[in-house]
């Protein structure tokens, strides 16, 4: 994995949208930009994306989890490699390793990445968000990225919508996005 690929991208003078938190670019082929934003627990998402997403959680040196989903914004080589998902994979593990390095100044300790556990065995692809204090469910597949109010919401939505077999739907494991106490 050669993280000297990739940059973080973003402009001094350029107002970044709500949960947005920085670009980063690829600088080999495939070359692209993606979008990395931040989920909090007490604000409903409003994250809808159709495209490749991949979300990870950032613990930082002092404890303190916080739930990104990294989007590709630009396959600026057109490029329709199936190792497009690795290449994000690795972006992550670039701002992870930027960020472990600013926490280890700070707490003493580095930070760390974790995935998120998918929807079940059957459907490793998909991944279920509860924003707990927001009441509200972040649904994450590989073509995209919608918002619901419930769980049956949102399992309607892959079996209506994505063409999922219902029977798949009956074990699903929901990730909880919960508010955190600062550490002193």
């Amino acid at each position: 994995m050669d993280l000297s690929l990739y940059f973080m991208c973003d402009s001094p003078i350029l107002k970044l949208s709500d949960g947005l938190v920085h670009h980063i670019y690829r600088r080999s082929k495939p070359r692209f930009f993606a979008a990395l934003f931040i989920l909090e627990p007490d604000k409903e998402s409003t994250l809808n994306y159709d495209g490749l997403n991949l979300p990870f959680r950032y613990i930082r040196g002092d404890g303190m989890e916080h739930l990104y989903v990294l989007i590709m914004r630009d396959i600026i080589d057109r490029s329709t490699t199936t190792k497009l998902n690795q290449f994000l994979e690795e972006a992550a593990h670039y701002y992870v390793t930027c960020m472990s390095t600013l926490d280890y100044r700070k707490y003493g300790k580095k930070g760390s990445l974790a995935f998120l556990k998918p929807y079940n065995d059957y459907m490793p692809e998909v991944t279920l968000l509860e924003l707990s204090a927001a009441s509200s469910f972040v649904l994450l597949y590989p073509a995209g990225i919608s918002t619901f109010k419930n769980v049956e919401d949102a399992s309607e939505f892959l079996i209506k919508e994505l063409h999922y077999n219902e029977g798949l739907m009956e074990e699903a494991y929901v990730n909880v996005l919960a508010p955190q106490k600062p550490k002193d």
